[in-house]
């Protein structure tokens, strides 16, 4: 077989369709750092509500001072740690199986695990974000659909495996 040969025909099913997985992990790492963004925001105003500082009545936590937000960040950003936490160390671990499981079962279902995960993980942070009383520590929920799929590292592990199943060498460091 000529190397310049697709190695199966999911690269011919591509082409058909004129889809590619490039610009579809462009817009998931896009909405992916959107989103941490808002998060940030988000932890920094429920902890601020939650806190001795939100019950002070001249005090807004929707539009809060630079003193404030020194009283406030370093809660915030424990929130935010541990959410970290949740989100990696589980899919870390995961990926030591998960790649030789996609070997037999292939890549697209891990794909659509893990992107599946984060869509039900923010679907639930944006429900969250509605209940204006809720505690920061019941966003750390938001995190679990992320570290059972897998999240990123799952979902860049079976694309960076799916490149190599469907691209050919020459090609390879083009894409």
């Amino acid at each position: 077989m000529e190397d310049l040969e697709p190695t199966n025909n999911v690269e011919v099913e591509n082409r058909k369709f004129g889809v590619t997985l490039e610009p579809v992990m462009m817009l998931i790492n896009i909405g992916i750092h959107a989103n941490l963004m808002v998060q940030t925001n988000v932890f920094e105003e429920r902890v601020c509500l939650h806190s001795n500082l939100g019950q002070n009545k001249s005090v807004n936590c929707y539009n809060m001072t630079s003193a404030e937000q020194e009283i406030v960040q370093p809660a915030a950003a424990d929130y935010l740690m541990i959410k970290n936490l949740i989100e990696t160390f589980v899919p870390c671990i995961m990926t030591l199986f998960l790649g030789a499981w996609s070997d037999v079962n292939g890549r697209i279902p891990l794909l659509l695990i893990a992107i599946s995960g984060m869509v039900i993980s923010n679907c639930m942070f944006s429900a969250f974000s509605t209940i204006p009383n809720l505690s920061p520590v019941m966003f750390l929920l938001c995190s679990l659909p992320i570290a059972l799929s897998g999240g990123t590292s799952v979902l860049y592990l079976a694309a960076f495996c799916y490149f190599v199943d469907i691209i050919d060498s020459k090609s390879r460091a083009f894409r």
